[in-house]
């Protein structure tokens, strides 16, 4: 049987903590939305692979 690869974006990411978790459970985070310059260099910092998508409001969800 083959193994599933999850995958997670994160809405109102903050700090990455709920991310973090998933990470550690084996869940590969693949983008997340924040717009407060201090949780995005947080996230930045523990996850330099995600793309960061910025404010909810602008992001094109059929593009993702």
């Amino acid at each position: 049987m083959e193994k599933i690869k999850l995958t997670l974006g994160s809405l109102f990411d903050g700090g990455g903590g709920f991310p973090l978790s998933d990470l550690l459970a084996g869940i590969q985070l693949v983008w997340a939305s924040e717009i407060e310059p201090f949780p995005i260099r947080v996230t930045t910092k523990r996850f330099p692979f995600v793309k960061h998508l910025g404010d909810i409001n602008s992001i094109y969800w059929d593009e993702i």
